[in-house]
Order: structure tokens, then sequence, then C-alpha cells
């Protein structure tokens, strides 16, 4: 069978698809069939163009699904919007997710076909609210959309993220009557619990819901234990990790870390019911969304006695090979960074020739600085901190020095970071599942 498509491609993933034939030589007629299927223009999923109708109308009442009036929006605009689910106008009315302007009431923009445009749709909690029993009901919530569903006259491809008060909503649900104002007073709970107040719990099941019947399904992180069996197996200041459904493992990681000189959350999210797992970076300019399928590595560096330094080699959409460099990330933290990687099989590149630390030298940095103990060593899975006495601590060279990202490239699936304000670093666009977001 013709294989000379096969050198056309770019020479990782040569080599790898090489590498599977050769284990499997039935695998080339897969791969081939496969090529020829995406060289096939009638094969690939057309644009959806929406009608000029659904952008900027008014929303009557009566279209109306669902509503959370008065959101925080962060993204695709810094705006508070209403975020409305309601029914197009036409002969078949369809599902529609709008962003609304509550003082017109008019849609700034709409999504329709809510099955197929919504790719990932999360609940998230928010590192430090998660240890304030008071703020544990403001909460992420995050779409992201298949570019080919935006709006054509959308001068971004940016994501719906958007920060939800429970609190808020549970009052607004009181006086549209869709809850009981005494609801509270059924459940007892402590005041300074960390996991969700039943009542919030009973919200966020509503949400879900309500969004289910129009195609969108909603993968909730938030602690609770009536709807949802979500436990924190870690939660501190800068970092939080949840166990769902009973696991022994964490459905989710999200550790403090800088990308540059930028803030950020590395995010570490296994595959659910719905969707595959993620490797995100988020959520300040640009929020990177990886597949699991296009990280090659994992590598660690710069390590220091409280941080250490990291970077993820992944294939942008062209099949490049970039990086993805984080730093700033609390030493405490490494393990369960590292068998998030090791549990799906993601090489650690620390080792390899090129790398700012030879393998003597960073099991001898670990040792020192983390008192380390592997599984079987009477670790418990985390990485505990050097000796608290120590005030000889290194700085951590690497965020010191960085205002740009140098060296580090980033894609353009779901980046819009070219739109972004002129005073900040300037990221190519390179096509991995990513899109920007600006918080001030």
């Amino acid at each position: 069978m013709d294989s000379d498509w096969i050198q056309e491609l770019p020479l990782d993933l040569k080599n790898q698809i090489q590498a599977i034939i050769k284990k499997d030589e039935t695998s080339l007629k897969v791969f081939t069939n496969l090529y020829k299927y995406l060289q096939d223009p009638n094969a690939k999923r057309r644009k959806i163009e929406q009608s000029p109708q659904l952008q900027h109308q008014e929303i009557l009442d009566q279209s109306v699904i669902f509503k959370i009036p008065q959101v925080s929006f962060m993204s695709p605009l810094r705006k508070k919007m209403d975020l409305t689910l309601h029914l197009s106008v036409g002969e078949e009315p369809a599902p529609v997710l709008s962003i609304v302007n509550p003082a017109t009431n008019i849609a700034e923009i709409s999504f329709t076909d809510l099955k197929e445009a919504i790719k990932l749709c999360v609940i998230l909690p928010i590192i430090g609210n998660s240890t304030n029993a008071s703020k544990r009901g403001v909460c992420y919530f995050c779409f992201w959309i298949r570019d080919e569903y935006y709006p054509s006259e959308s001068g971004s491809k940016d994501p719906v993220i958007c920060q939800l008060n429970l609190d808020l909503i549970k009052k607004q649900l009181i006086k549209d009557e869709h809850i009981p104002a005494n609801i509270e007073s059924q459940y007892i709970h402590a005041k300074d619990s960390l996991v969700l107040h039943p009542v919030q719990e009973n919200i966020v099941d509503f949400f879900k819901r309500q969004f289910e019947l129009c195609g969108i399904n909603i993968v909730n992180y938030l602690p609770g234990a009536k709807f949802f069996q979500n436990t924190y197996i870690l939660n501190d200041f800068n970092a939080l990790a949840l166990k769902t459904n009973g696991s022994n493992t964490p459905a989710i990681v999200m550790v403090e870390c800088h990308k540059g000189a930028k803030d950020g959350v590395l995010i570490l999210m296994e595959e659910n019911n719905f969707n595959p797992a993620y490797v995100i970076f988020g959520f300040k300019k640009p929020t990177l969304v990886f597949e699991l399928p296009r990280i090659i590595s994992a590598s660690y560096n710069n390590i220091t006695r409280s941080t250490f330094d990291m970077t993820i080699a992944y294939f942008n959409d062209r099949n490049e090979t970039k990086n993805l460099e984080l730093s700033v990330i609390d030493e405490k933290y490494f393990q369960i960074i590292d068998n998030f990687f090791k549990s799906h099989d993601i090489s650690d590149a620390s080792f390899n020739e090129g790398v700012k630390l030879t393998k003597t030298d960073s099991i001898e940095e670990l040792a020192v600085v983390t008192n380390f103990a592997g599984p079987g060593e009477g670790g418990n899975g985390l990485i505990k901190g050097g000796d608290d006495d120590d005030d000889d601590e290194e700085e951590d060279g690497d965020f010191e020095h960085s205002e740009g990202d140098t060296g580090s490239e980033v894609g353009e699936e779901f980046d819009s970071d070219a739109q972004s304000e002129p005073e900040r670093d300037e990221e190519e666009e390179d096509g991995v599942f990513h899109r920007a977001i600006e918080i001030d």
C-alpha cells in the first residue's frame, strides 16, 4: 500500500507513526484511510453559519429557558452580563446560549448547535476561595467552544469564562420562586465547612439539569456530599486537588504557577464521562488547553528549596513540537503533579541531554530540598517541604529574570492573544486548543 504520504509529515509525527507501524503492520491501512479521509474536502466539518437574527436580537421573556443574571464575565468580554439559555425564533426553535446586556436585554454574543459547539464545560473552585468558608460558593464557570461555531462577525474566539456567586444566585432563585424562601432551614450544615452548603449543591445540580436539556454537559469540580461526591484531598492557599465518586486518585489538580512574568494556575484534569483528560494553564492571557494525547513529555528543572520549574512539550495542530514553560511551582506539589503525568505514561525528559539538570544533579537536589519519600518509602503521595528553619533559601532565577516567555511557544487553538493589550507579551499562535483571557 502506498505510504509516500508519511514522508510529507513533520519529523516527530512521522517517527511516531513509523514506530506504531513497525509494531503492527496492519495499522498502516488505518493511517492511510485516515489520511485519505482528511484529504477529502467533503469530509471536513462544515463551518456553521449562524442566522444574523440570532446576533444582537432582543431576548423575549417567553423564550427564556434559564437565566443567570448579572454574572461577572472575564471572557470574551469584561462586563456584568446575563448568561441566558433561550429558544431561537423561527419555525423550528432550538436552544441558544447568549451573553445578554441586562440594560437592553439584547444578546451581545450567541451560540447555537450547543451539543456540538461546546467542547468542554466545567465548574471549577478558585484557589484561595476554597480555603475560606465565606467564599466557597464563588467559582469559575467555563465554556470552550469549537472555532467553527463562533459567530462569523465575532472579533475573537475566546472561551466563555465567568465567575458565579452561588449565594447571590440563591437569592435570585428564591425571588423567582424556583426554590422556597426557607430552604436553608431544611438542612444542618457547619458554618465553617469548606464543602458546599446543600442549598448551593442544589443550585449546581439545577444548573446541570437545565444545561443538559439544551445539550451542554457540565462537569462540576466543587466539593459536595449530596449530589456530587467530590472531596478535597488537598486544599491549600496555592493548590488544591479533588477526588470524585470515592476514587483514591485526584480527578483534578490545580496549582499556582507562572508562565514568564504572568501568574496563573496549572490544571491537570482526568478523563470523565464527557471529556478526555486535559492539561490547562489559566486564567490569564493566553489560557491554554491541551488534550492529553498532544503532550509529549514533562520535565523538571531549576529546583530550589521552595520551588521548581517545568517544561511541557506538546504537538500543536500543525504537529510541530512546542514547549510550555512554567515556573515558581511550590515544591510541595511536585509529587502530585509528577504522578499525573506518570499515570498517563508521559515521559519525564528531565534527564535527557540538553535539559538544565543532569540526572545526578536532579536526584541530589531533590534529596536536599524535599525530604522526598516516594511510593513504598513511607511517602504519602506528596513531597514534604524542607527544613523550615533554613533561612538560606535560593531565589528562583527563572521567575526573577523572565519578563517575557523566551524560548517558549504556545498554540492558537483557544488562543486569541494576538488581540491582547499592547503592553502584554506577544505570543505566537500555533494552534493548540486554547484561547485568551485577561484578568486585571
